[in-house]
């Protein structure tokens, strides 16, 4: 029977309602009452039992309590984990953008050869979505689309008038 040790305090019980309300998601409230359980000297089997969760939820949610507070709590799915490749990210534009780059597999290539970093297609090619990063073979193809496009619209435009 493991127990971790949390002492919650008025303002912090109050802080949590608060919080629940404003914050309708689903996993924000089971880790609130996991908080409230401990605080109650449940259990951790009697936590996992009642909420159906994982010991290392558990001790996780702890953690975060210990280290920031209740709203260190909350915020854990608000804050999304920044990529390996984020601090990279300029300079992989950059790479992209002054040379000729066709296919993902050239980045990934790169990306291993001036980071170190061993990725997989599929992760570069996230990054490169999430970023907003294009292709050479695609920004030809997108300027030569909109440029194929006005020409046609300004010679529609010229026959009419």
């Amino acid at each position: 029977m493991t127990k971790i040790e949390i002492n919650l305090t008025e303002n912090e019980l109050k802080e949590i309602k608060v919080l629940t309300k404003k914050d309708k998601r689903h996993q924000t409230h089971v880790r609130f009452q996991c908080i409230k359980l401990l605080n109650e000297k449940k259990t951790i089997e009697e936590i996992m039992e009642e909420l159906r969760i994982s010991h290392q939820a558990i001790y996780n949610w702890a953690n975060l309590y210990k280290a920031g507070g209740v709203v260190e709590v909350s915020r854990l799915y608000k804050v999304r984990r920044k990529s390996i490749l984020t601090p990279h990210s300029e300079d992989i534009r950059n790479y992209i953008e002054n040379n000729i780059v066709l296919d993902i597999n050239q980045v990934v290539s790169y990306i291993t050869s001036t980071f170190g970093i061993a990725l997989k297609y599929d992760a570069v090619h996230d990054f490169l979505k999430k970023n907003s990063i294009i292709l050479a073979k695609n920004q030809k193809e997108f300027r030569l689309g909109k440029r194929r496009k006005r020409s046609r619209q300004i010679s529609l435009k010229n026959c009419t008038a």
